[in-house]
């Protein structure tokens, strides 16, 4: 075959097979073209997109779920057409859709995180503050709490994954700031409120060692609960919404901390934990526990120095207010310098549980460094337009250098042991300035120049007194404080006669009582007597006004009753239910006081001494086996007998202490007498003795469900004695009962009833409910070393009043109330100028009262009177309004 026809036939051939394809796969060609099309659809309505998720405005508007919607199906379209091409043009087509893809991505992360703050983080952030609001921390709270963690986590989250810096700072100051504002107004709150609870499973696994830690941390959290709120404060001033205050959360966590601490003492072991230096004249003694004020003394720690130096005379110590603390303080003019061993002798001190804290030695090394510094300065009033100004040093002085007050150099005195100083006779009203230069401590060191300023004003209010009279004791309750040279000065008599002799009352300067039973002269009244107050004054030199009244004055013909008893080591204690007379307790002989013991293993002694045992009478005495209290707490109303002599001990066991068992005593009749004269009668009691205890298994539980506000129930195990009504017993949130508590026993004797005084309870929330030393009707005493603590939740108890009544026009009059009150309308009496009438309707609007008359029918001169009696309208705690009378 020639080329010519070889080439022709080559050529027809590339022809054919060129129509062949065309004709094999016309689709293919018609496809590349609508697939272009789809692409280009999908990145227009991708690039729409654009406008909506670049938007700081936070919304998913119904235009932009419609674009998204487009775009997605557009973009799924464009990549399912793309999927059936192959070769380059796949790859391109396939490049942007993935492209159109991301910018659709941008739209959903935005819609996501939108959506998200908008509803979960918005309604976790609700939730919390709804729990914060309610004032109370609660196992739900916590829950609530790390819901509200985790979801502001997740936001953070989807917020990272938004495109544009605008839109993710605009969700990040909206919505997610407001959550963690929500979270940090509790983040400690809510750490304490865990730990505290940690602490009590490590108390209860008697894991005493880790608690004591974790009562460190709860004091960090303490401290960064204020300076969260501060710090939150000073950086948003304009947001008054954020970092509250949380008074009641505040109390909830101190009642639980209480609590808590209280079952953590108990648990412990007390023990010394360390002794150290405060400075050349200062040691502190720390208790791991609370001890007993009258079994801790200097007498019971040896201090020896270990160097050839001097040893230390005149020591003197004193006790902290918790008890935890006591402080061994040197004369004027010594000090600690280099080494000593301290030792306390074994047992020598309780804790206030009645425990003994075994035997502790340490070595110390003081080098005192540490200049003396002022650390306070205090006037009280002289009299004559005059202050006194005392400066308090933290230490001892051994000179007080060049002291200047305004400028001018000054004298000053010191006080015995050169801690204080006084300026004295300075004008009252005026501010000083007071430098010190050149002060020395007792070991030497020199204090930089110390000052400090303090300001003074000028008492000129006149005092006055209320005279009260009870059978022959006329008691003086002066408006303030007065000193040793007003009692010389005001002068008390009656009916004219001389002047009668007042006592001041316990540790209060502003209460006297006076015996007047010197003026019945035999009889047994006087009605109509005359008593008068003259030459009244107070600290400032101010002069009151003499007062007169008139009351019958009457002999006192009552006996003193006998209350109540208990042990203290070897000691008998009787309580009665007024002051006895000192003389008539000084010596009580066997024939006197009648004892019979039964110890614990059955065997009964019988006490058969002829020698007196030594009797004290002593104001205020704790029964829970604390010993002796405040001595000015109260009237001498205790008789403390000392068993340990040579006629009871039969009774004392080697460690000195009464022996374990049942006692029952008898008290003559007429041994003791009170102050007018009256013989006490025999009385006979059982007590249980202190030494170890007769079995101690009274345990309670403590609720207010279904109680008014002000009560709570106390549940005992078993039926109590009588002293289960003593409030002394018993403590709540950490504190004494008030006075005007009323204690009974409700449906049998193991329910006790605690009735609070009106008003006591003034916020919401849990308080710890403690009872210690009560005694069962079988002799059992409850156990205050493992009883937990009960938690009671209160309302608050403040009961709503009737403040005022105004005519607002003449068809309507308006009660105002001390808070805002609600409820029904009935036990509501309405006068109009004195004579009842029937209004034409009560009713109750945003805690007012609206009394409502017939247009035209009430003036406004006319005088109405409101009566409430029994009531029901309430405030939101429940407090019924107080049955009262108001008028305009």
């Amino acid at each position: 075959m020639s080329k010519k026809k070889v080439a022709k036939q080559l050529g027809l051939t590339a022809a054919v097979a060129a129509s062949a394809v065309v004709a094999a796969n016309p689709a293919s060609a018609a496809s590349a073209s609508t697939v272009e099309t789809a692409v280009v659809q999908a990145e227009k309505d991708a690039i729409a997109l654009g406008k909506f998720y670049r938007n700081a405005d936070l919304e998913v508007s119904a235009d932009f779920s419609a674009a998204y919607n487009k775009a997605k199906k557009s973009i799924e379209s464009a990549k399912a057409q793309v999927a059936t091409l192959t070769g380059s043009q796949k790859s391109l087509l396939s490049a942007r859709v993935a492209a159109a893809d991301a910018n659709r991505l941008k739209a959903a992360y935005y819609i996501d995180g939108v959506k998200f703050v908008q509803n979960d983080l918005a309604e976790a952030t609700a939730a919390l503050a709804e729990h914060v609001e309610a004032g109370e921390i609660t196992d739900e709270t916590v829950e609530v709490y790390n819901n509200l963690s985790a979801t502001i986590r997740k936001a953070e989250r989807v917020i990272g994954k938004i495109y544009g810096s605008e839109v993710r700072d605009a969700l990040l100051s909206t919505y997610l700031l407001d959550a963690k504002f929500a979270r940090e107004a509790v983040i400690y709150e809510v750490s304490q409120y865990e730990l505290m609870q940690e602490i009590a499973e490590q108390v209860a696994a008697g894991e005493l060692a880790t608690a004591e830690e974790n009562f460190k941390v709860l004091e960090r959290l303490k401290v960064r609960a204020v300076e969260i709120k501060e710090a939150g404060r000073a950086l948003y001033p304009d947001r008054t919404d954020v970092y509250p205050d949380l008074p009641s959360i505040e109390d909830q966590l101190r009642t639980a901390e209480t609590a808590v601490d209280a079952s953590y003492e108990a648990a412990l072991a007390p023990a010394v934990k360390s002794v150290s230096a405060i400075n050349g004249t200062k040691l502190e003694v720390k208790f791991n526990k609370a001890v007993d004020k009258n079994t801790v003394a200097v007498a019971d720690f040896t201090v020896t120095p270990l160097e050839g130096q001097a040893t230390l005379v005149g020591l003197t110590g004193s006790l902290s207010e918790d008890g935890k603390t006591f402080t061994i303080e040197t004369a004027a003019g010594q000090y600690f310098n280099k080494r000593y061993d301290v030792k306390l002798a074994d047992k020598a001190v309780k804790s206030t549980d009645g425990k003994d804290v075994a035997e502790y030695t340490t070595t110390i090394n003081v080098s005192d460094k540490t200049a003396p510094v002022i650390t306070s300065a205090t006037y009280t009033q002289a009299g004559s337009g005059k202050v006194d100004i005392t400066v308090n040093f933290d230490e001892q002085l051994q000179s007080v250098g060049t002291v200047s007050v305004n400028g001018s150099a000054v004298v000053p005195t010191f006080s015995a042991n050169t801690k204080t100083m006084k300026l004295t006779g300075v004008d009252a009203g005026k501010s000083y300035q007071i430098d010190v230069v050149g002060a020395k401590d007792v070991a030497g060191n020199l204090a930089n120049p110390l000052s400090t300023s303090i300001s003074t004003s000028a008492d000129t209010v006149a005092p006055s007194v209320s005279v009260s009279v009870t059978e022959a004791t006329i008691k003086l309750d002066f408006s303030e404080e007065v000193d040793a040279a007003t009692v010389n000065k005001f002068v008390v008599n009656v009916n004219g006669g001389a002047a009668l002799t007042p006592v001041q009352s316990g540790s209060d300067k502003t209460v006297y009582t006076v015996d007047a039973s010197s003026v019945l002269a035999g009889s047994t009244f006087l009605n109509n007597a005359k008593i008068k107050v003259t030459s009244i004054y107070d600290l400032a030199g101010n002069k009151g006004q003499d007062v007169e009244v008139t009351a019958n004055i009457v002999k006192d013909t009552t006996a003193p009753k006998f209350v109540s008893a208990s042990t203290e080591s070897a000691k008998l204690v009787l309580k009665y239910d007024e002051a006895i007379k000192a003389a008539t307790a000084t010596n009580i002989t066997e024939a006197d006081l009648g004892i019979k013991l039964v110890d614990k293993d059955g065997v009964q002694h019988t006490l058969t001494a002829t020698t007196d045992f030594t009797a004290t009478t002593v104001h205020g005495y704790d029964l829970n086996g604390n010993g002796l209290v405040d001595a000015n707490t109260e009237e001498e109303k205790y008789v403390v007998v000392t068993l340990a002599e040579a006629g009871g001990k039969d009774f004392i066991d080697a460690s000195g202490k009464l022996i374990q068992g049942s006692y029952t005593v008898t008290v003559a009749k007429d041994q003791l007498e009170d102050a007018a004269g009256n013989k006490v009668a025999a009385n006979t009691f059982s007590v249980t003795s202190g030494a170890g205890s007769v079995t101690k298994s009274v345990t309670y539980t403590a609720n207010n469900t279904g109680l008014a506000n002000n009560q709570f129930k106390v549940v005992y195990s078993e039926a109590m004695s009588n002293d289960a009504l003593d409030a002394s017993k018993y403590t709540l949130a950490g504190v004494a009962l008030p006075a005007g508590t009323t204690l009974t026993f409700v449906d049998s004797k193991q329910n006790v009833l605690v009735t609070l005084p009106e008003g006591y309870i003034t916020v919401d929330g849990s308080r710890s409910v403690v009872v210690s030393g009560v005694t069962a009707n079988d002799g059992d005493l409850q156990d205050s070393s493992t009883q937990v603590a009960q938690t009671v939740t209160f309302k608050e108890n403040v009961v709503p009043v009737a403040k005022t009544v105004t005519i607002t026009n003449d068809g309507q009059a308006v009660v105002d109330f001390s808070e805002a009150v609600a409820g029904a309308t009935t036990g509501i009496t309405v006068k109009v100028n004195g004579t009842t009438v029937t209004p034409a309707s009560l009713s109750n609007t945003g805690g007012d009262l609206q009394v409502n008359f017939a247009a035209g029918t009430l003036k406004l001169t006319d005088k109405v009177t409101v009566e409430f009696s029994g009531s029901v309208l309430a405030d939101t705690a429940g407090n019924k309004v107080k049955d009262s009378t108001i008028s305009n």
